[in-house]
């Protein structure tokens, strides 16, 4: 997943839409809190944007769910893209299968 220096996705792997049989749009700009499991979305919304505002690699671990609504726990780490004059453009985001 690749997000802007503002932490929205904008642009999604295919591997990742197959695992949860969404759709890429349903993860494009803020959408990606929506698939945020409920039990972990507060925290990781919360944990997320406060890594972006205040410049940071992002680490955690998550669950999601799937287009059935079944929970996919991943880990997520996001580490910043910078532009040759040190100023953050973005966000590489991995996001590994745990369960």
């Amino acid at each position: 997943v690749q997000c802007n220096s503002k932490g929205d996705a904008i642009k999604v792997n295919r591997y990742f839409t197959e695992v949860t049989g969404r759709d890429q749009s349903e993860f494009m700009g803020s959408n990606w809190i929506n698939v945020v499991h409920a039990k972990d979305r507060e925290r990781a919304v919360k944990d997320w944007f406060e890594a972006v505002r205040h410049g940071r690699d992002y680490e955690s671990t998550v669950s999601i769910t799937d287009i059935k609504d079944n929970e996919i726990k991943i880990r997520s780490r996001a580490t910043r893209m910078m532009d040759n004059k040190g100023n953050i453009i973005g966000y590489y985001c991995r996001l590994e299968l745990i369960s």
